[in-house]
Formats: structure tokens, sequence, C-alpha cells
């Protein structure tokens, strides 16, 4: 939303790194050795998916806070909150010792791999949730009042300030 909005987020980068991190660490196996969390059972996939969802709302509504409330420019907004975030994934990571995330859990695989057969077309399952996740932005974007006031404030923000957006 922020490049949108005539903006430049710098920290979605690190956002997206510390999304990986953290739902690689919730989806490996009970047992793999090296699980970074021994004592946490299988954590449902949409669980997982809800977590990593709320960390990159959090971190947004911080650099919307910080953008709207403090008028702090969008691009040291950003800069500030990316080197934040890559603090926080350093000290997420590095917790347990630095090692290579791996030991999936099956279930995150068989999430993961394999395909949507129609005849003899196949469309792979990541091609399909980003399908998917595509058509949700989209609508979020095109068919929501929501949308039309972010693309309003985007295009001219002190028309849609007098509009009452």
């Amino acid at each position: 939303g922020l490049i949108v909005t005539q903006g430049t987020d710098l920290s979605a980068g690190r956002q997206v790194g510390l999304a990986a991190v953290v739902a690689a660490t919730l989806l490996q196996a009970m047992d793999n050795a090296n699980k970074v969390f021994p004592t946490l059972d299988t954590v449902p996939i949409p669980l997982v998916i809800l977590t990593v969802c709320i960390i990159g709302g959090v971190i947004g509504l911080v650099n919307g806070v910080i953008i709207a409330y403090l008028k702090v420019t969008p691009f040291i907004t950003t800069l500030g909150t990316m080197i934040i975030v890559y603090g926080i994934n350093s000290l997420y990571y590095d917790f347990v010792g630095a090692s290579p995330i791996a030991g999936f859990d099956t279930g995150f695989s068989k999430f993961t791999q394999g395909f949507l057969r129609f005849g003899d077309f196949k469309l792979s399952f990541i091609t399909f949730y980003a399908v998917i996740a595509i058509i949700f932005v989209w609508v979020l974007w095109n068919k929501t009042r929501f949308g039309k006031n972010i693309f309003a404030i985007g295009g001219n923000p002190e028309a849609a300030k007098v509009s009452g957006v």
C-alpha cells in the first residue's frame, strides 16, 4: 500500500525475510534433531500463515503510524524499520545459534509440493496459491472502499483530504 500512496517501502524485503525465518522455524518436523524450538508441537499451516501475516501487519502499522502521525517521510521511516527488522531477524535466528533451518514437517511438504491436474495440464500448488493471493489483493484494491481510498490518497492527497478520505 505504501507504494500506491507515493511512498517507498525499503523494509519490505526484510519483512519477508523475517516472515520466512519465523515460518520455517514453526514448520519444522518434531523428529528433526536440529529443531529450533524442540518442545514446540507441530504448528498447523493456517496458524503459521496467520502468524506471519500478523507480524507483517504490525510492522506495516508501525510504519503507517510513524508516517501518518509523526510526519516522518516514508523513505526515512522504512529505512529505520528495515534496520530494526534486520536486528529482530538476527536476534531471532541467532537465538539458538545459527544453523540451517531444515527438516520441515511432511504436512508442509504436501502443502507446497505437487500439482493440481486439469487433464494434461498441471498447475503447481505454489502457483495456485499465488493466483489466489493476487485475486484477493485485486479485489481488495479495486472492489472495496478501502482500496479506492488508498488509490485516492496516492493519486491526489489534497483532493482526497478535501473529500474526507
